[in-house]
C-alpha cells in the first residue's frame, strides 16, 4: 500500500505577508523521499494556491494519509489561504476542525507548517491521531528543513515520533535555532512511537509469523503450570517444549534477514533450551529411574519452576510479535502477556510462587544463539 501525502500550499500576495519559498520546501521533501529505499511507497501530491473550498476537493479526491499545509498563520489561530481574487483568506481553527471531522477518512497525521499553528494542531489532534504545529513564528529555512527530514524519516520506515524527533535534530545539526518551535500533539490513547506508516514487514514474513503463532497456540502443555503439579504430566510438557524449539528453528530459517521477528524468536528458542537443560535431571529421575544426588530433590518442583521461567520469557516475546504484526493471541496465551505496570510478561501468580516457593524469575531476554 502506498502512503499518500497531500501537500497544500498557499502564499497569497496581499495581507502584509512575506513571500515563502514553498517550491523549495516541496523540492526538499521530494529529494529526501527519493533518497530512501522505500521511495516507491510514498506518493507526494501537491495542490497550489489553495482556496478554502479546495480543501474539501483535495481531501475528497486524494484521501491522503498525511495532510501537510505550508503557508502563513496568525496569532489569531488562523491560516491564510488564497481567495478567488488572489488575496488572502483567513481560515479559522474551528473551520479546520470541522474539515477533519467531516473528512477524516485515511488521515493519520496533519502537519501545519505555518507560524503560530500549535492551537489548531492541538484541536485537530482530538480527531486525528497526530498533528504537528508551530509554537510561534517559524522561519522559512527552519520550516523547509524540518519538513524535509520529517518525511525522509517516514520514508525510511521510522515512526511518527522518530520522524518528528529527526526533523528537530536536523535543525540542531545545522545550527538553526528553532528546533523547539515544532510541537507534536497526539490524540488521547495514541502512542506516536508505534505509528509506522511505512511497514517494513513483507507479506511472506507476516504469513510465516502468523503460521508460527497458530502453531504455538496449540501447544497448551505449558499454558497452565498447575497441570504439571496436579496431573504429573511432565513428559508431555518436556516433549512439547522440545517440539516448540524445533519449530522455532524452522521458522527462523524462513524469515527475511531483517525481520523484526528474528530477535524475539531467537530469545524464545534460547528459553526453550534453558528449560530443557534445567529439566534434564528431572526427566532422568522420573522416566529413566535415575537417582538424584540429593535426598530432598523434587523433580516435580524442578519442572514447575523451569516452566514458570519459560512462561515469563514467552510472554515477553509473544507480546513483541503480537505488537509488531498486529496479531491477537487468544485463550491461555493471552494470560502470558504483560499486565498492568509490571513491565514484563508471564508473571507467575502470587499463589503459584507461594506453592513453588520460588522468587520471581529474571525476565531479561537472551541475546545469544541457541
Amino acid at each position: 500500500m502506498k502512503i499518500k501525502v497531500l501537500f497544500l500550499a498557499s502564499n497569497p500576495a496581499s495581507g502584509g505577508t512575506s513571500h515563502l519559498a514553498l517550491d523549495e520546501e516541496i523540492r526538499e521533501i521530494s529529494n529526501r523521499i527519493r533518497a530512501t529505499e522505500h521511495r516507491e511507497r510514498i506518493e507526494l501530491v501537491s495542490w497550489w494556491a489553495v482556496r478554502p473550498t479546495d480543501l474539501l476537493l483535495a481531501l475528497n479526491e486524494h484521501r491522503p494519509h498525511i495532510v501537510h499545509f505550508s503557508g502563513h498563520g496568525s496569532q489569531a489561530e488562523e491560516i491564510f489561504l488564497t481567495d478567488d481574487d488572489g488575496t488572502h483568506k483567513a481560515v479559522s481553527k474551528s473551520a479546520l476542525v470541522a474539515l477533519f471531522q467531516t473528512l477524516k477518512d485515511n488521515v493519520r497525521v496533519v502537519v501545519l507548517n505555518a507560524c503560530y499553528s500549535q492551537p489548531q494542531a492541538e484541536a485537530i489532534s482530538e480527531i486525528i491521531d497526530c498533528a504537528v504545529g508551530m509554537k510561534k513564528a517559524v522561519g522559512d529555512i527552519a520550516a523547509i528543513n524540518f519538513a524535509a527530514w520529517f518525511y525522509g524519516a517516514i520514508a525510511f520506515g521510522r515512526s511518527i515520533q522518530e520522524a518528528f524527533d529527526q526533523g528537530k535534530t536536523a535543525l540542531l545539526l545545522q545550527g538553526i535555532p528553532e528546533h523547539n518551535t515544532p510541537n507534536l500533539l497526539v490524540r488521547e490513547g495514541v502512542d506516536p512511537r508505534k505509528i509506522l506508516l511505512i511497514s517494513l514487514i513483507s507479506e511472506s514474513d507476516r504469513r510465516t509469523v502468523e503460521r508460527f503463532l497458530l502453531y504455538i497456540e496449540d501447544r497448551r502443555a505449558f499454558c497452565n503450570p498447575y497441570n504439571v503439579m496436579q496431573g504429573h504430566d511432565q513428559l508431555r510438557v518436556i516433549d512439547s517444549v522440545f517440539q516448540v524449539r524445533e519449530e522455532l528453528t524452522k521458522t527462523l530459517s524462513q524469515l527475511d534477514h531483517q525481520s523484526p521477528a528474528i530477535n524475539p524468536m531467537r530469545s524464545m528458542r534460547a528459553a526453550c533450551r534453558r528449560f530443557l537443560d534445567k529439566t534434564q535431571l528431572a526427566y532422568c529421575v522420573l522416566f529413566q529411574g535415575a537417582k538424584a544426588d540429593r535426598e530432598d530433590y523434587d523433580p516435580y518442583r524442578e519442572v514447575f519452576v523451569a516452566l514458570g521461567e519459560l512462561r515469563t520469557a514467552f510472554g515477553i516475546h509473544l507480546n513483541e510479535l503480537s505488537t509488531h504484526y498486529g496479531v491477537e493471541l487468544d485463550g491461555a496465551f493471552g494470560d502470558l502477556m504483560p499486565q498492568g505496570d509490571t513491565g514484563f510478561a508471564g508473571q507467575i501468580s502470587d499463589q503459584t510462587k507461594k506453592e513453588a516457593s520460588i522468587a520471581k524469575p529474571d525476565a531479561a531476554p537472551d541475546r545469544g544463539g541457541s
